[in-house]
Protein backbone atom coordinates (compact mmCIF):
# COMPACT_ATOMS: atom_id res chain seq x y z
CA UNK A 1 0.00 0.00 0.00
CA UNK A 2 2.60 2.17 0.80
CA UNK A 3 4.65 2.00 -2.92
CA UNK A 4 1.15 2.38 -4.24
CA UNK A 5 0.46 5.82 -2.46
CA UNK A 6 4.18 6.81 -3.64
CA UNK A 7 3.73 5.96 -7.10
CA UNK A 8 0.57 7.67 -7.12
CA UNK A 9 2.07 10.77 -5.79
CA UNK A 10 4.92 11.01 -8.10
CA UNK A 11 6.44 10.21 -11.44
CA UNK A 12 7.82 6.71 -11.97
CA UNK A 13 11.34 6.47 -11.64
CA UNK A 14 11.68 5.52 -15.38
CA UNK A 15 10.52 8.85 -16.69
CA UNK A 16 12.51 10.56 -14.53
CA UNK A 17 15.78 8.99 -15.25
CA UNK A 18 15.00 9.61 -18.92
CA UNK A 19 14.18 13.50 -18.36
CA UNK A 20 17.35 13.43 -16.17
CA UNK A 21 19.62 12.16 -18.89
CA UNK A 22 18.17 14.02 -21.74
CA UNK A 23 19.68 17.11 -19.45
CA UNK A 24 22.49 15.95 -18.74
CA UNK A 25 23.07 15.26 -22.98
CA UNK A 26 22.20 19.01 -22.77
CA UNK A 27 24.45 20.04 -21.00
CA UNK A 28 26.93 17.48 -22.77
CA UNK A 29 27.99 15.35 -19.89
CA UNK A 30 28.56 11.59 -20.74
CA UNK A 31 25.91 9.49 -19.62
CA UNK A 32 23.38 6.91 -20.85
CA UNK A 33 21.84 7.49 -23.78
CA UNK A 34 17.94 7.25 -23.40
CA UNK A 35 16.03 5.59 -26.02
CA UNK A 36 12.01 5.56 -24.20
CA UNK A 37 10.76 4.47 -20.99
CA UNK A 38 7.92 2.20 -20.31
CA UNK A 39 4.90 1.89 -17.17
CA UNK A 40 2.33 -0.92 -16.42
CA UNK A 41 -0.64 0.27 -14.82
CA UNK A 42 -2.77 -0.76 -11.89
CA UNK A 43 -5.88 0.92 -10.87
CA UNK A 44 -4.71 4.37 -12.88
CA UNK A 45 -1.18 4.31 -11.10
CA UNK A 46 2.14 2.91 -12.34
CA UNK A 47 2.38 -0.48 -10.42
CA UNK A 48 6.02 -0.56 -12.55
CA UNK A 49 8.41 1.01 -14.78
CA UNK A 50 11.40 0.58 -16.93
CA UNK A 51 13.89 2.53 -18.88
CA UNK A 52 15.08 1.50 -22.41
CA UNK A 53 18.89 2.98 -22.84
CA UNK A 54 21.38 2.13 -25.76
CA UNK A 55 24.11 -0.27 -25.37
CA UNK A 56 27.35 0.38 -24.22
CA UNK A 57 29.89 -1.70 -26.00
CA UNK A 58 32.52 -3.87 -23.97
CA UNK A 59 30.74 -3.22 -20.57
CA UNK A 60 28.67 -4.85 -18.39
CA UNK A 61 26.30 -3.92 -15.32
CA UNK A 62 27.29 -3.80 -11.89
CA UNK A 63 24.91 -6.64 -11.11
CA UNK A 64 26.61 -8.91 -13.46
CA UNK A 65 30.37 -8.03 -11.92
CA UNK A 66 29.44 -8.25 -8.81
CA UNK A 67 27.27 -11.67 -9.54
CA UNK A 68 29.08 -13.42 -11.85
CA UNK A 69 32.79 -11.97 -11.94
CA UNK A 70 33.82 -10.63 -8.51
CA UNK A 71 33.47 -14.36 -7.48
CA UNK A 72 36.06 -15.78 -9.46
CA UNK A 73 38.72 -13.09 -8.22
CA UNK A 74 41.50 -14.08 -5.77
CA UNK A 75 40.20 -13.20 -1.95
CA UNK A 76 42.97 -10.43 -2.06
CA UNK A 77 41.90 -8.85 -5.35
CA UNK A 78 38.00 -9.46 -4.55
CA UNK A 79 39.07 -7.44 -0.90
CA UNK A 80 40.46 -4.49 -3.06
CA UNK A 81 37.87 -4.21 -5.94
CA UNK A 82 35.05 -3.88 -3.00
CA UNK A 83 36.82 -0.85 -1.71
CA UNK A 84 37.02 0.56 -4.92
CA UNK A 85 33.80 -0.32 -5.81
CA UNK A 86 32.51 1.22 -2.07
CA UNK A 87 34.43 4.44 -2.53
CA UNK A 88 33.58 5.50 -6.23
CA UNK A 89 29.51 4.60 -5.37
CA UNK A 90 29.91 6.84 -2.25
CA UNK A 91 31.94 9.78 -4.71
Amino acid sequence: MIDWTRNALRQPASRREFHKSLELISREVPTIRPLGFGECRWLGVVSESFLITEAIPDTLSLADFVANHLPRMEHDEQSLVRAQLAEALAV
